[in-house]
């Protein structure tokens, strides 16, 4: 966090997964109460999940409101997070590497629904979420081709 331009940084939040395990911070967004959001992964040997972090006190403190994995066996890597007008919440992953998803909560992160799954059937990398002035929802994501080049 900086309060004074961006001269000088201070850490408020240094959430670590326990163990022998990594985490990484990918999107970063704002409600129009002021909360913040911030959406990564959480990984350790075993599994990776999506995990989503919320400060409702301009980042002295946060709490973990998500920590999502469909399967042990099929990591998931939280890519995005953005939020409309509404203070509807989007979070963007890719899951086991091969298909980008999109989670919306109407709620604040207490549920969610799917609204985007796996839109090129498969090989696609998720990337990051915009939301516009009219509360189009726009997902940045790649599709690659498994195929050699000669």
């Amino acid at each position: 966090k900086s309060i004074d331009d961006g001269v000088t940084w201070s850490t408020v939040d240094d959430f670590a997964n326990g163990g022998t395990s990594t985490t990484q911070a990918e999107g970063m967004a704002r409600d129009s109460l002021g909360n913040l959001y911030v959406a990564g992964t959480a990984a350790n040997a075993s599994a990776a999940r999506l995990v989503l972090r919320k400060s409702t006190n301009a980042g002295a403190t946060w709490s973990t409101i998500d920590d999502y994995s469909q399967s042990p066996l099929s990591p998931m890597y939280g890519t995005g997070i953005a939020i409309d007008s509404s203070d509807n919440l989007y979070q963007m992953s890719n899951f086991a590497g091969l298909n980008c998803w999109v989670r919306r909560s109407t709620n604040g992160g207490a549920s969610w629904n799917d609204v985007l799954v796996n839109p090129f059937g498969g090989f696609c990398n998720a990337g990051q979420l915009a939301v516009d002035t009219t509360n189009r929802v726009y997902a940045f994501v790649s599709y690659r081709f498994n195929t050699p080049i000669d």
